[in-house]
């Protein structure tokens, strides 16, 4: 492309397919991931294989492509299959918080219903956690979108997990409300993950069972976090003193369930993003975990590429993507 080579770099290149950009943006093709999920993507000249095999998928690397007989929103997809499978997932049979975890032979399913239903609840919480100031004040939470959608958006959220269809869970409700997903080495341990947090400013991390009593140690190193949701079920002894934990430590604390709870109690509507808004700052990770995306006409898995790099010495590098950046990346990528 004209004008894009500078010294010591290289020039950027567009396909010959798509001779014009407006051909990989213009309506109605989504331009924000949140829109990707809810109207799929307009390639019906795309051929779909009858089932697409397990693939070993790198964690926190997917974003949502529906391609086959979807409608065009999510809710629509609710509403006409809502029991059909959205995800497919390896249970774990071992304890929580044993490592390396034990998975089940055999593939259970998350449908569209539910899915829908967990991002809207997860998203609620979320902003009732911003507005009732437990994450802070407003004007003390830091937002990683230098222009976001409206003054509640554009903070960040972060996760700290191996591949497991809460991530997914997650990710997806920060695409609905407007915010920054930020991914933690769920590998590299508690040093990169207070860098990251501390470099995104994160308010609230995500976390599995097995790096609760991490993540609650490093927290006196992490000032802006102010509460934390571990995505396994806290049960007996262990959730009293996991809370009384995170109390002493002046942090709020749930596990999934009851901050899904919080979020039936406070349900609002989504407030979507616009294509220029800050998507996701992500790390790669060693792990890949339990999730398998599933078969048409249910959805396919775009993996998009992480933005926070380990590389091979010092700190992780990182850079942002848009919504508008990694939806092009997914809607050209069926077509090429």
């Amino acid at each position: 492309m004209p004008g894009t080579r500078r010294p010591g770099q290289t020039g950027h290149y567009r396909n010959t397919i798509f001779s014009d950009a407006s051909e990989l943006t213009a309506s109605p093709k989504p331009q924000t991931l949140f829109e990707l999920v809810r109207q799929g993507a307009p390639f019906a000249s795309f051929p779909l294989p009858s089932i697409i095999s397990p693939l070993a998928l790198s964690p926190l690397m997917f974003s949502m492509l529906t391609l086959s007989r979807l409608p065009p929103s999510f809710s629509e997809v609710t509403d006409e299959i809502p029991n059909d499978p959205a995800l497919a997932y390896l249970p774990t049979i071992s304890p929580p918080g044993v490592k390396p975890a034990l998975y089940a032979d055999s593939y259970q399913t998350i449908t569209y219903g539910e899915l829908e239903q967990a991002r809207m609840e997860v998203g609620s919480a979320l902003m009732h956690l911003y507005r009732s100031g437990v994450l802070g004040s407003p004007e003390s939470i830091e937002r990683i979108d230098p222009r976001p959608t409206g003054p509640e958006q554009g903070w960040s959220v972060g996760v700290w997990s191996g591949n497991r269809p809460e991530w997914q869970m997650v990710d997806m409700a920060t695409q609905a409300f407007g915010l920054v997903s930020v991914a933690l080495y769920d590998t590299l341990g508690p040093n990169t993950t207070v860098y990251v947090s501390n470099h995104a400013q994160l308010p609230i991390i995500f976390c599995t069972l097995g790096h609760l009593a991490e993540l609650l140690a490093i927290l006196p190193e992490c000032p802006t976090v102010k509460a934390v949701v571990c995505i396994d079920p806290l049960v007996g002894p262990s959730k009293t003193l996991a809370h009384d934990w995170a109390k002493s430590k002046g942090v709020a604390l749930w596990d999934m369930e009851s901050f899904r709870a919080l979020g039936r109690e406070h349900l609002i509507e989504a407030m979507p993003p616009r294509p220029e808004n800050v998507a996701t700052l992500c790390c790669p990770s060693a792990r890949s975990g339990n999730l398998l995306f599933c078969t048409p006409p249910l959805i396919i898995r775009f993996c998009y590429p992480p933005t926070d790099t380990s590389g091979t010495t010092g700190n992780p590098k990182g850079a942002i993507l848009t919504h508008r950046s990694m939806t092009t990346a997914v809607v050209c990528n069926p077509t090429t």
